[in-house]
């Protein structure tokens, strides 16, 4: 996969998931996981940096919510979830 197909394969990726959540949608943890996997594949190959992975995530959470994305801590690629909690109900007494 060429470089910029690879950069475009992760914006695709951030806007979908950042797209369901603007959207009030559930977003499987799978898939941010398997998102999250890649671009941290990506970066470890060095195709992408992640300063550059983080102007795409900006970029699109930016497109989506209207806002700067919010500070992330640590150099880990990880995609900020702005998602509400679901309830938590116990199965047992």
């Amino acid at each position: 996969m060429s470089d910029q197909l690879l950069v475009d394969e992760i914006s695709r990726r951030m806007d979908d998931i950042y797209r369901r959540w603007a959207n009030g949608d559930d977003v499987p943890p799978a898939m941010v996981f398997r998102a999250e996997g890649f671009i941290e594949a990506a970066c470890l190959g060095g195709t992408v940096s992640a300063e550059k992975v983080f102007e795409l995530m900006n970029a699109q959470y930016q497109l989506h919510f209207e806002g700067p994305l919010p500070a992330i801590s640590g150099l880990a690629v990880r995609i900020y979830s702005n998602m509400r909690r679901a309830p938590v109900y116990p199965s047992t007494r």
